[in-house]
């Protein structure tokens, strides 16, 4: 979402009308960790679009469709959600990064994720050489000026691709 947003603000400056219209999206959208749109989730509906032809419906069979199938499709948004987490811990077992002297990587700047105001800012910086390979994971880092007195913990640094 937020990359949708710093697409359309460097296009105009009016990038707070846009907000609605992306979170309706966004909503709307069907997720593939969870098999379904976040709208079902919320409401037990899909969402009723204007272009979207409906055969009316009572309150009444509104409401008993709500109540029948919604535990139904949260059961199903839970099992969805727990199989993509299972895959994803297969995936990343056993693969710690390692990375050997004079490799170029990025740093992740954990500064930055904590403030609000920076969410669209670059998460990264610099373009650091892998300096020594230290205990339990950390490295030493160095830029163009040298190597930080600092070391680094290898879950910040990611390896730069040019």
């Amino acid at each position: 979402m937020c990359e949708k947003l710093v697409k359309l603000s460097e296009e105009t400056d009016q990038w707070d009308e846009f907000v609605d219209p992306i979170l309706m999206a966004y909503r709307t959208t069907k997720h593939s960790a969870i098999g379904v749109t976040s709208f079902l989730l919320i409401y037990g509906r899909e969402a009723v679009l204007p272009i979207d032809e409906t055969k009316p419906l009572t309150i009444h069979e509104c409401m008993m469709s709500i109540v029948e199938e919604i535990p139904h499709i949260r059961k199903e948004a839970r099992l969805m959600i727990q199989k993509v987490q299972n895959h994803m811990i297969q995936q990343t077992s056993g693969k710690e990064r390692r990375f050997i002297v004079s490799e170029e990587v990025l740093c992740r700047d954990s500064a930055k994720e904590s403030w609000y105001s920076g969410k669209l800012e670059l998460k990264w910086k610099g373009l650091y050489q892998i300096a020594a390979v230290l205990l339990n994971g950390s490295y030493k880092i160095a830029d163009q000026e040298g190597v930080l007195r600092t070391p680094v913990n290898g879950d910040r640094l990611k390896f730069y691709n040019q």
